[in-house]
């Protein structure tokens, strides 16, 4: 254990060396990824509202269901006494 907590610096050093290395390697990669997802921006957009359309109909329905069918004495036709 003691051996370890002394080799602990400079295995800290070679990490820090090889992500530094790294760096320069990647600074395309990322450059290149924010570019697509600035793309990707207005698609997350459309792809929220419609998620958030789709989150206020399955409300209505569950308050729908909640109101109509308790009070339904024969649950087939619930939409035909509902509306």
């Amino acid at each position: 254990m003691l051996e370890l907590q002394r080799s602990l610096p400079k295995e800290e050093e070679k990490l820090e060396a090889i992500y530094e290395s790294l760096k320069g390697e990647t600074a395309d990669l990322h450059k290149a990824m924010e570019a697509k997802q600035k793309q990707l921006l207005p698609y997350q957009k459309k792809i929220l509202q419609a998620q958030s359309s789709i989150d206020l109909v399955v409300s209505q329905q569950a308050i729908i269901r909640k109101r109509c069918l308790p009070s339904l004495p024969n649950q087939q036709n619930v939409y035909a006494q509902c509306f």
